[in-house]
């Protein structure tokens, strides 16, 4: 059995662990110039797909009182499609205090080289 064929025999074998799996990745944080009372980290929440993540973002939202009038889930779709980040800012009097980013994330990227060449010797 020649070098190919066992690297597709390994591949074959192990084919549902290489498939491509996406996940969303939502990022809230406050401007801390802004916000004496409450300067902190951002908080970072992860989500399986994008209709869990609108949600959760949705709801979040409106518990704590924020109106709900700049975010639809068309639109944080269209976003991150587009650019990758889909980039939310919340005002108060004119002022951006919240700021909320969703972004799509690949985990088992498809197989690379990795910038490995051939083995220099061929063995017949």
């Amino acid at each position: 059995m020649n070098n190919y064929c066992t690297i597709f025999h390994i591949y074959y074998q192990h084919r549902h662990y290489l498939k491509k799996h996406s996940f969303y990745s939502v990022e809230t944080s406050y401007r801390n110039d802004l916000v004496v009372i409450r300067p902190s980290e951002p908080y970072v929440a992860y989500f399986s797909n994008l209709s869990l993540a609108y949600k959760a973002i949705e709801s979040n939202l409106a518990m704590n009182g924020w109106p709900l009038d700049k975010i639809n889930y068309t639109g944080i779709y269209r976003l991150i499609k587009q650019r990758g980040i889909a980039t939310i800012t919340l005002k108060v009097i004119g002022s951006s205090i919240l700021t909320i980013k969703v972004s799509k994330l690949d985990m088992n990227n498809p197989l690379e080289k990795l910038g490995i060449d051939a083995y220099p010797l061929d063995e017949k």
